[in-house]
Protein backbone atom coordinates (compact mmCIF):
# COMPACT_ATOMS: atom_id res chain seq x y z
CA UNK A 1 0.00 0.00 0.00
CA UNK A 2 1.49 3.41 -1.02
CA UNK A 3 1.20 6.36 1.18
CA UNK A 4 -1.49 8.25 -1.03
CA UNK A 5 -3.53 4.87 -0.39
CA UNK A 6 -2.88 5.01 3.17
CA UNK A 7 -3.76 8.35 3.55
CA UNK A 8 -7.15 8.18 1.46
CA UNK A 9 -7.83 5.21 3.66
CA UNK A 10 -7.11 7.55 6.98
CA UNK A 11 -9.35 10.63 6.18
CA UNK A 12 -11.76 7.95 5.20
CA UNK A 13 -11.66 6.09 8.90
CA UNK A 14 -11.31 9.57 10.68
CA UNK A 15 -14.44 10.62 8.49
CA UNK A 16 -16.78 7.72 9.72
CA UNK A 17 -15.65 7.91 13.40
CA UNK A 18 -16.28 11.49 13.21
CA UNK A 19 -19.77 10.74 12.06
CA UNK A 20 -20.07 8.14 14.01
CA UNK A 21 -19.55 10.82 17.11
CA UNK A 22 -21.70 13.42 15.76
CA UNK A 23 -24.53 10.75 16.29
CA UNK A 24 -23.53 10.26 20.05
CA UNK A 25 -23.19 14.28 20.10
CA UNK A 26 -26.93 14.56 18.38
CA UNK A 27 -28.36 11.51 20.56
CA UNK A 28 -26.95 13.13 24.22
CA UNK A 29 -28.32 16.39 22.81
CA UNK A 30 -31.93 15.76 21.93
CA UNK A 31 -31.75 13.62 25.18
CA UNK A 32 -30.95 16.48 27.32
CA UNK A 33 -33.81 18.27 26.37
CA UNK A 34 -36.76 15.25 25.64
CA UNK A 35 -36.10 12.62 27.73
CA UNK A 36 -39.65 13.07 29.04
CA UNK A 37 -40.90 13.12 25.15
CA UNK A 38 -38.93 10.02 24.36
CA UNK A 39 -41.48 7.71 22.54
CA UNK A 40 -39.90 4.54 22.19
CA UNK A 41 -41.64 1.42 24.00
CA UNK A 42 -39.05 -0.20 26.57
CA UNK A 43 -38.70 -3.74 26.07
CA UNK A 44 -38.97 -6.62 28.99
CA UNK A 45 -34.85 -7.85 27.91
CA UNK A 46 -32.14 -5.81 29.51
CA UNK A 47 -30.18 -5.66 26.16
CA UNK A 48 -33.28 -5.06 24.03
CA UNK A 49 -34.29 -2.15 25.99
CA UNK A 50 -30.86 -1.25 25.78
CA UNK A 51 -31.26 -1.45 22.14
CA UNK A 52 -34.36 0.37 22.31
CA UNK A 53 -32.80 3.51 23.87
CA UNK A 54 -30.45 3.46 21.18
CA UNK A 55 -32.50 3.51 18.33
CA UNK A 56 -32.80 7.69 17.62
CA UNK A 57 -28.49 7.04 17.57
CA UNK A 58 -28.44 3.92 15.59
CA UNK A 59 -30.87 5.37 13.26
CA UNK A 60 -29.62 8.95 12.48
CA UNK A 61 -26.56 6.87 11.85
CA UNK A 62 -27.75 4.36 9.05
CA UNK A 63 -29.70 7.47 7.53
CA UNK A 64 -26.50 9.79 7.56
CA UNK A 65 -24.01 7.21 6.35
CA UNK A 66 -26.76 5.28 3.21
CA UNK A 67 -27.25 8.44 2.26
CA UNK A 68 -23.84 9.92 1.93
CA UNK A 69 -22.67 6.66 0.35
CA UNK A 70 -25.90 8.21 -2.75
CA UNK A 71 -24.40 11.11 -3.41
CA UNK A 72 -23.48 12.57 -6.45
CA UNK A 73 -19.25 13.08 -7.29
CA UNK A 74 -20.09 16.44 -8.05
CA UNK A 75 -18.46 18.98 -5.18
CA UNK A 76 -20.88 21.45 -5.45
CA UNK A 77 -23.80 19.44 -5.71
CA UNK A 78 -22.92 17.33 -3.23
CA UNK A 79 -22.27 19.99 -0.38
CA UNK A 80 -25.92 20.94 -1.11
CA UNK A 81 -27.29 17.52 -0.52
CA UNK A 82 -24.96 16.10 2.14
CA UNK A 83 -26.27 19.10 4.26
CA UNK A 84 -29.85 18.40 2.90
CA UNK A 85 -29.15 14.81 4.25
CA UNK A 86 -28.37 15.58 7.62
CA UNK A 87 -30.94 17.91 7.80
CA UNK A 88 -33.91 15.18 6.49
CA UNK A 89 -31.84 12.41 9.06
CA UNK A 90 -32.12 14.48 12.43
CA UNK A 91 -35.57 15.60 11.40
CA UNK A 92 -36.64 12.19 10.93
CA UNK A 93 -34.75 11.09 14.10
CA UNK A 94 -37.04 13.55 16.06
CA UNK A 95 -40.36 13.14 14.20
CA UNK A 96 -40.11 9.16 14.74
CA UNK A 97 -38.72 8.84 18.46
CA UNK A 98 -39.78 12.04 20.49
CA UNK A 99 -43.39 13.61 21.01
CA UNK A 100 -44.77 17.53 21.00
CA UNK A 101 -41.14 19.13 20.36
CA UNK A 102 -42.75 21.66 18.43
CA UNK A 103 -41.12 24.81 18.53
CA UNK A 104 -38.35 23.59 20.96
CA UNK A 105 -37.35 20.37 18.18
CA UNK A 106 -37.25 23.18 15.57
CA UNK A 107 -34.55 24.95 17.26
CA UNK A 108 -32.52 22.08 18.67
CA UNK A 109 -32.53 20.80 14.71
CA UNK A 110 -30.96 23.69 13.59
CA UNK A 111 -28.85 24.87 16.34
CA UNK A 112 -27.61 21.35 15.94
CA UNK A 113 -26.85 21.85 12.27
CA UNK A 114 -25.43 25.19 12.93
CA UNK A 115 -22.49 23.96 15.53
CA UNK A 116 -21.82 21.44 13.16
CA UNK A 117 -20.98 24.03 10.76
CA UNK A 118 -19.40 26.59 12.77
CA UNK A 119 -17.11 23.85 14.21
CA UNK A 120 -16.01 22.71 11.13
CA UNK A 121 -14.77 25.66 9.44
CA UNK A 122 -13.18 27.14 12.45
CA UNK A 123 -11.42 23.61 12.84
CA UNK A 124 -10.49 23.83 8.73
CA UNK A 125 -8.57 26.50 9.38
CA UNK A 126 -5.90 23.99 10.95
CA UNK A 127 -5.59 22.59 7.04
CA UNK A 128 -4.78 26.41 6.39
CA UNK A 129 -1.68 25.77 8.02
CA UNK A 130 -0.46 22.60 5.31
CA UNK A 131 0.35 25.36 3.05
CA UNK A 132 2.85 26.64 5.11
CA UNK A 133 4.33 23.78 6.02
CA UNK A 134 4.68 22.25 2.48
CA UNK A 135 6.69 26.01 1.62
CA UNK A 136 8.83 25.15 4.76
CA UNK A 137 9.75 21.48 3.63
CA UNK A 138 10.07 22.89 0.13
CA UNK A 139 12.60 25.40 1.78
CA UNK A 140 14.31 22.36 3.35
CA UNK A 141 14.64 20.49 0.15
CA UNK A 142 15.72 23.15 -1.60
CA UNK A 143 19.08 23.80 1.25
CA UNK A 144 19.47 19.48 0.81
CA UNK A 145 18.16 18.27 4.40
CA UNK A 146 16.29 15.40 2.81
CA UNK A 147 15.61 13.76 -0.65
CA UNK A 148 12.65 14.00 -2.92
CA UNK A 149 11.51 10.90 -1.79
CA UNK A 150 11.26 12.20 1.95
CA UNK A 151 9.70 15.39 0.98
CA UNK A 152 6.96 13.57 -0.48
CA UNK A 153 7.08 11.17 2.84
CA UNK A 154 7.33 14.10 4.91
CA UNK A 155 4.68 16.00 3.38
CA UNK A 156 1.85 13.73 3.05
CA UNK A 157 2.83 12.70 6.58
CA UNK A 158 2.43 16.31 7.95
CA UNK A 159 -0.91 16.60 6.25
CA UNK A 160 -1.93 13.54 7.84
CA UNK A 161 -1.51 15.01 11.62
CA UNK A 162 -3.22 18.37 10.35
CA UNK A 163 -6.18 15.85 9.23
CA UNK A 164 -6.54 14.38 12.44
CA UNK A 165 -6.16 17.55 14.34
CA UNK A 166 -8.62 19.34 12.78
CA UNK A 167 -11.15 16.05 13.41
CA UNK A 168 -10.44 16.16 16.81
CA UNK A 169 -10.62 20.26 17.28
CA UNK A 170 -14.02 19.97 15.20
CA UNK A 171 -15.09 17.04 17.40
CA UNK A 172 -13.77 18.86 20.47
CA UNK A 173 -15.58 22.16 19.74
CA UNK A 174 -18.61 20.42 19.09
CA UNK A 175 -18.95 18.81 22.20
CA UNK A 176 -18.23 21.95 24.09
CA UNK A 177 -20.92 24.15 22.81
CA UNK A 178 -23.39 21.34 22.59
CA UNK A 179 -22.61 21.06 26.61
CA UNK A 180 -22.54 24.82 26.52
CA UNK A 181 -26.23 25.25 25.11
CA UNK A 182 -27.43 22.34 27.66
CA UNK A 183 -26.26 24.10 30.85
CA UNK A 184 -27.10 28.07 29.57
CA UNK A 185 -30.49 26.32 28.28
CA UNK A 186 -31.84 25.57 32.04
CA UNK A 187 -36.07 25.50 31.37
CA UNK A 188 -35.90 22.56 29.27
CA UNK A 189 -39.54 21.80 29.94
CA UNK A 190 -40.82 25.00 28.83
CA UNK A 191 -43.46 25.17 26.70
CA UNK A 192 -41.58 27.63 23.58
CA UNK A 193 -44.25 29.90 21.95
CA UNK A 194 -43.85 31.12 18.26
CA UNK A 195 -42.36 34.78 18.61
CA UNK A 196 -39.80 32.62 21.07
CA UNK A 197 -39.12 30.04 19.03
CA UNK A 198 -38.12 32.53 15.91
CA UNK A 199 -35.96 34.64 18.40
CA UNK A 200 -34.22 31.55 19.54
CA UNK A 201 -33.92 30.33 15.78
CA UNK A 202 -32.57 33.32 14.02
CA UNK A 203 -28.96 33.09 15.36
CA UNK A 204 -28.47 29.62 14.49
CA UNK A 205 -30.49 29.87 11.23
CA UNK A 206 -28.32 32.97 9.81
CA UNK A 207 -25.06 31.17 10.83
CA UNK A 208 -26.13 28.06 9.19
CA UNK A 209 -26.98 29.89 5.69
CA UNK A 210 -23.69 31.73 6.42
CA UNK A 211 -22.11 28.16 6.34
CA UNK A 212 -23.56 27.28 3.19
CA UNK A 213 -22.64 30.28 1.76
CA UNK A 214 -18.73 29.30 2.65
CA UNK A 215 -18.90 25.73 1.74
CA UNK A 216 -20.09 27.05 -2.06
CA UNK A 217 -17.25 29.34 -1.77
CA UNK A 218 -14.17 27.94 -0.15
CA UNK A 219 -13.24 25.96 -2.98
CA UNK A 220 -13.32 27.09 -6.96
CA UNK A 221 -12.02 25.73 -9.98
CA UNK A 222 -9.70 27.49 -11.79
CA UNK A 223 -7.89 26.05 -15.01
CA UNK A 224 -9.31 22.77 -14.10
CA UNK A 225 -7.30 22.92 -10.30
CA UNK A 226 -9.22 23.63 -7.54
CA UNK A 227 -8.49 26.87 -5.21
CA UNK A 228 -9.09 27.43 -1.85
CA UNK A 229 -10.37 30.73 -0.64
CA UNK A 230 -7.99 31.82 1.57
CA UNK A 231 -5.36 31.21 -1.34
CA UNK A 232 -7.39 33.92 -2.82
CA UNK A 233 -8.15 36.01 -0.43
CA UNK A 234 -5.66 35.51 3.04
CA UNK A 235 -6.82 38.11 5.43
CA UNK A 236 -10.16 35.39 4.80
CA UNK A 237 -7.81 32.67 6.83
CA UNK A 238 -8.51 35.34 10.01
CA UNK A 239 -11.50 36.93 9.12
CA UNK A 240 -13.78 33.76 8.97
CA UNK A 241 -13.05 32.35 11.92
CA UNK A 242 -13.66 35.58 14.02
CA UNK A 243 -17.02 35.76 11.73
CA UNK A 244 -18.02 32.34 13.10
CA UNK A 245 -16.73 32.99 16.63
CA UNK A 246 -19.30 35.87 16.89
CA UNK A 247 -22.04 33.43 15.64
CA UNK A 248 -21.48 31.23 18.36
CA UNK A 249 -21.40 34.21 20.79
CA UNK A 250 -24.81 35.24 19.02
CA UNK A 251 -26.34 31.79 19.25
CA UNK A 252 -25.01 31.26 23.29
CA UNK A 253 -26.20 34.72 23.91
CA UNK A 254 -29.78 34.36 22.60
CA UNK A 255 -30.17 31.47 24.82
CA UNK A 256 -29.06 32.77 28.19
CA UNK A 257 -30.92 36.06 27.02
CA UNK A 258 -34.12 33.92 26.63
CA UNK A 259 -33.21 31.92 29.85
CA UNK A 260 -32.74 35.14 31.85
CA UNK A 261 -36.44 36.05 30.43
CA UNK A 262 -37.96 32.72 31.30
CA UNK A 263 -37.05 33.46 34.71
CA UNK A 264 -37.45 37.44 35.09
CA UNK A 265 -40.82 36.20 33.89
CA UNK A 266 -41.23 33.65 36.35
CA UNK A 267 -40.31 35.80 39.35
CA UNK A 268 -43.05 38.10 38.38
CA UNK A 269 -45.76 36.21 37.74
CA UNK A 270 -44.46 34.73 41.30
CA UNK A 271 -45.06 38.46 42.85
CA UNK A 272 -48.21 38.95 40.79
CA UNK A 273 -49.57 35.77 42.42
CA UNK A 274 -48.56 36.62 45.92
CA UNK A 275 -49.89 39.97 45.97
CA UNK A 276 -52.90 38.57 44.96
CA UNK A 277 -53.27 36.49 47.63
CA UNK A 278 -52.39 38.82 49.99
CA UNK A 279 -55.30 40.79 48.14
CA UNK A 280 -57.23 37.43 48.50
CA UNK A 281 -56.84 37.39 52.33
CA UNK A 282 -57.16 41.11 53.13
CA UNK A 283 -60.70 40.43 51.71
CA UNK A 284 -61.21 37.19 53.74
CA UNK A 285 -59.88 38.90 56.59
CA UNK A 286 -62.54 41.75 55.86
CA UNK A 287 -64.89 39.32 55.91
CA UNK A 288 -63.98 37.55 59.24
CA UNK A 289 -63.99 40.82 60.86
CA UNK A 290 -67.37 41.67 60.03
CA UNK A 291 -68.39 38.43 60.77
CA UNK A 292 -66.97 38.65 64.39
CA UNK A 293 -68.09 42.41 64.95
CA UNK A 294 -72.02 41.05 64.59
CA UNK A 295 -70.55 37.97 67.06
CA UNK A 296 -69.67 40.40 69.62
CA UNK A 297 -72.56 42.76 68.88
CA UNK A 298 -75.24 39.80 69.88
CA UNK A 299 -73.29 39.03 72.69
CA UNK A 300 -73.60 42.54 73.80
CA UNK A 301 -77.40 42.70 73.22
CA UNK A 302 -77.59 38.75 74.63
CA UNK A 303 -78.19 40.21 78.64
CA UNK A 304 -80.87 42.65 76.77
CA UNK A 305 -82.36 39.93 75.08
CA UNK A 306 -82.47 37.53 77.84
CA UNK A 307 -84.35 40.19 80.02
CA UNK A 308 -86.92 41.02 77.34
CA UNK A 309 -87.70 37.13 77.08
CA UNK A 310 -87.73 36.50 80.74
CA UNK A 311 -90.52 39.56 81.16
CA UNK A 312 -92.64 38.54 77.93
CA UNK A 313 -92.82 35.04 79.70
CA UNK A 314 -94.09 36.52 83.29
CA UNK A 315 -97.90 36.23 84.15
CA UNK A 316 -99.62 39.45 83.90
CA UNK A 317 -97.50 41.72 82.02
CA UNK A 318 -99.70 41.79 78.59
CA UNK A 319 -96.86 39.55 77.24
CA UNK A 320 -98.51 36.77 75.07
CA UNK A 321 -96.86 33.63 73.23
CA UNK A 322 -97.42 34.89 69.92
CA UNK A 323 -95.04 38.08 70.99
CA UNK A 324 -92.72 35.74 72.42
CA UNK A 325 -92.64 33.21 69.15
CA UNK A 326 -92.39 36.16 66.84
CA UNK A 327 -89.19 37.57 69.00
CA UNK A 328 -87.68 34.31 69.53
CA UNK A 329 -88.39 34.15 65.63
CA UNK A 330 -85.98 37.06 64.96
CA UNK A 331 -83.32 36.15 67.73
CA UNK A 332 -82.97 32.28 65.39
CA UNK A 333 -82.70 34.29 62.25
CA UNK A 334 -80.14 37.00 63.76
CA UNK A 335 -78.49 33.76 64.91
CA UNK A 336 -78.69 31.86 61.86
CA UNK A 337 -76.86 34.43 59.92
CA UNK A 338 -74.05 33.82 61.59
CA UNK A 339 -73.14 30.60 60.97
CA UNK A 340 -71.42 28.88 58.09
CA UNK A 341 -74.02 27.82 55.65
CA UNK A 342 -71.73 24.83 54.12
CA UNK A 343 -71.07 21.50 55.22
CA UNK A 344 -68.39 19.72 53.12
CA UNK A 345 -66.22 17.85 55.76
CA UNK A 346 -62.79 20.23 56.04
CA UNK A 347 -63.38 23.72 57.90
CA UNK A 348 -61.13 25.55 55.47
CA UNK A 349 -63.54 24.97 52.75
CA UNK A 350 -66.41 25.58 54.56
CA UNK A 351 -65.33 28.70 55.67
CA UNK A 352 -64.25 29.82 52.19
CA UNK A 353 -67.46 29.22 50.81
CA UNK A 354 -69.41 31.24 53.31
CA UNK A 355 -66.35 34.12 52.89
CA UNK A 356 -67.43 33.99 49.27
CA UNK A 357 -71.03 33.88 49.32
CA UNK A 358 -70.96 36.85 51.31
CA UNK A 359 -68.79 38.53 48.90
CA UNK A 360 -71.07 37.50 46.19
CA UNK A 361 -74.33 38.93 47.77
CA UNK A 362 -72.96 42.09 46.98
CA UNK A 363 -73.20 42.45 43.51
CA UNK A 364 -75.32 39.69 42.87
CA UNK A 365 -77.85 38.79 46.22
CA UNK A 366 -79.91 36.33 44.24
CA UNK A 367 -77.06 34.19 43.26
CA UNK A 368 -76.05 31.39 45.63
CA UNK A 369 -72.79 28.75 45.53
CA UNK A 370 -74.41 25.45 45.08
CA UNK A 371 -72.18 22.62 46.93
CA UNK A 372 -74.26 20.30 48.46
CA UNK A 373 -71.84 17.99 46.38
CA UNK A 374 -68.58 19.30 47.25
CA UNK A 375 -67.60 16.54 49.87
CA UNK A 376 -64.03 15.94 51.48
CA UNK A 377 -62.99 12.61 53.06
CA UNK A 378 -61.34 12.67 56.51
CA UNK A 379 -58.36 11.19 55.58
CA UNK A 380 -57.47 14.06 53.28
CA UNK A 381 -53.64 14.76 52.61
CA UNK A 382 -53.28 18.16 51.80
CA UNK A 383 -52.39 21.36 52.92
CA UNK A 384 -54.93 24.18 54.08
CA UNK A 385 -53.44 26.71 52.32
CA UNK A 386 -53.46 24.65 48.90
CA UNK A 387 -56.74 23.92 49.32
CA UNK A 388 -57.40 27.44 50.16
CA UNK A 389 -55.40 28.58 46.71
CA UNK A 390 -57.36 26.21 44.67
CA UNK A 391 -61.29 26.87 45.36
CA UNK A 392 -60.05 30.24 46.54
CA UNK A 393 -58.77 31.31 43.04
CA UNK A 394 -61.42 28.97 41.16
CA UNK A 395 -64.30 30.82 43.03
CA UNK A 396 -62.75 33.97 42.58
CA UNK A 397 -62.95 33.06 38.43
CA UNK A 398 -66.21 32.22 38.32
CA UNK A 399 -67.84 35.51 40.56
CA UNK A 400 -65.97 37.51 38.12
CA UNK A 401 -67.61 35.39 35.01
CA UNK A 402 -70.68 35.54 36.92
CA UNK A 403 -70.37 39.36 37.17
CA UNK A 404 -69.25 39.83 33.56
CA UNK A 405 -72.47 37.74 32.55
CA UNK A 406 -74.75 40.05 34.72
CA UNK A 407 -73.27 43.25 33.22
CA UNK A 408 -73.75 41.95 29.55
CA UNK A 409 -76.88 40.77 30.00
CA UNK A 410 -79.02 41.35 33.21
CA UNK A 411 -81.34 38.26 32.04
CA UNK A 412 -78.77 35.44 32.05
CA UNK A 413 -79.06 32.39 33.97
CA UNK A 414 -76.12 32.29 36.53
CA UNK A 415 -75.02 29.29 38.65
CA UNK A 416 -72.02 28.35 40.29
CA UNK A 417 -71.91 24.73 41.31
CA UNK A 418 -68.42 23.13 43.20
CA UNK A 419 -68.50 19.31 43.18
CA UNK A 420 -65.98 16.53 44.28
CA UNK A 421 -65.76 12.90 43.27
CA UNK A 422 -62.88 10.25 43.58
CA UNK A 423 -61.34 7.69 41.94
CA UNK A 424 -58.83 5.26 43.42
CA UNK A 425 -56.67 7.65 45.26
CA UNK A 426 -57.06 10.51 43.57
CA UNK A 427 -59.87 13.22 44.52
CA UNK A 428 -61.44 15.80 41.29
CA UNK A 429 -62.97 18.82 42.41
CA UNK A 430 -65.15 20.38 39.74
CA UNK A 431 -66.20 23.87 39.43
CA UNK A 432 -68.91 25.08 36.87
CA UNK A 433 -70.42 28.16 36.00
CA UNK A 434 -72.07 30.35 33.75
CA UNK A 435 -70.26 32.69 31.53
CA UNK A 436 -70.36 35.68 28.81
CA UNK A 437 -69.53 32.81 25.88
CA UNK A 438 -66.44 35.27 24.91
CA UNK A 439 -63.61 33.35 26.24
CA UNK A 440 -59.61 34.68 25.19
CA UNK A 441 -56.77 31.96 25.55
CA UNK A 442 -53.19 32.90 26.51
CA UNK A 443 -50.95 31.84 23.49
CA UNK A 444 -47.79 30.45 25.95
CA UNK A 445 -50.26 29.05 28.85
CA UNK A 446 -53.29 27.88 26.80
CA UNK A 447 -55.25 29.16 29.80
CA UNK A 448 -57.97 31.72 29.63
CA UNK A 449 -57.35 35.20 30.62
CA UNK A 450 -58.91 37.27 33.01
CA UNK A 451 -61.63 39.64 32.51
CA UNK A 452 -60.45 42.36 34.99
CA UNK A 453 -58.40 45.32 33.47
CA UNK A 454 -55.37 44.77 34.99
CA UNK A 455 -53.86 42.89 32.48
CA UNK A 456 -50.73 42.13 34.62
CA UNK A 457 -53.08 39.68 36.24
CA UNK A 458 -54.04 37.34 33.41
CA UNK A 459 -54.00 34.01 34.09
CA UNK A 460 -52.25 34.19 37.24
CA UNK A 461 -55.30 32.53 38.64
CA UNK A 462 -55.53 29.43 36.79
CA UNK A 463 -51.97 29.13 36.93
CA UNK A 464 -52.52 28.97 40.37
CA UNK A 465 -54.29 26.54 40.67
CA UNK A 466 -52.37 24.54 38.07
CA UNK A 467 -48.93 24.86 39.69
CA UNK A 468 -50.59 23.67 43.20
CA UNK A 469 -52.20 20.74 41.65
CA UNK A 470 -48.82 19.57 40.04
CA UNK A 471 -47.64 19.52 43.92
CA UNK A 472 -49.85 17.01 44.11
CA UNK A 473 -48.83 15.18 41.03
CA UNK A 474 -52.14 16.24 39.35
CA UNK A 475 -53.16 18.51 36.83
CA UNK A 476 -56.05 20.85 35.62
CA UNK A 477 -58.54 20.30 32.53
CA UNK A 478 -61.00 22.74 31.22
CA UNK A 479 -63.88 23.48 29.04
CA UNK A 480 -66.16 26.46 27.71
CA UNK A 481 -69.43 25.26 25.39
CA UNK A 482 -73.13 26.54 25.50
CA UNK A 483 -72.00 29.76 28.28
CA UNK A 484 -70.76 27.02 30.54
CA UNK A 485 -67.25 27.05 31.96
CA UNK A 486 -66.28 23.97 33.72
CA UNK A 487 -62.78 23.37 35.30
CA UNK A 488 -62.13 19.71 36.94
CA UNK A 489 -59.30 19.96 39.35
CA UNK A 490 -57.48 16.39 39.96
CA UNK A 491 -55.26 15.63 42.92
CA UNK A 492 -53.62 12.67 44.52
CA UNK A 493 -54.50 13.80 48.36
CA UNK A 494 -55.89 10.66 49.34
CA UNK A 495 -54.34 8.05 50.99
CA UNK A 496 -54.54 4.07 49.99
CA UNK A 497 -57.00 2.95 52.06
Amino acid sequence: MTLSDFYSLFSQLLYFISLFLQGVFLYRFLGSFLTARYSVPTCPSFSFSSLCHLSPFLFYLCLRTVGEALLPSDYSSRIFFKLLISLIAILLTLFLFYQDTHGLGLFLVVTFLALCEICHFIAYSILHIGEYLTDFWLYCLDKGCFSPESFLRVTELSLLLLLLLQQLAFLFLLSFFLRKIVFFFREKKYSIHRTEALFLLTPGLVSLLLCIILRILMITMENDLPVLLYQKHPILAVLVPVLLSLCLFSILSSIKLFQDMVALNREENRRLFLERQLMGTQKQLQEVEHLYTSIRGLRHDMKNTLGIIMELTKDGLGGTDAELQAYLSSLKHTMDSLELPYHTGHQVADILLGIKQHELHRTLPLLSIQAEDLLFPPHLEMEYYDLGVILGNALDNAIEACQTSYRLNPQAELFIRVSSFFRENMLFLQIENSFSGKLEIHPSTKLPLTGKSDSLLHGIGLGSIKATAEKYFGTIQWTAQHQIFTLTVMLKVLNGN
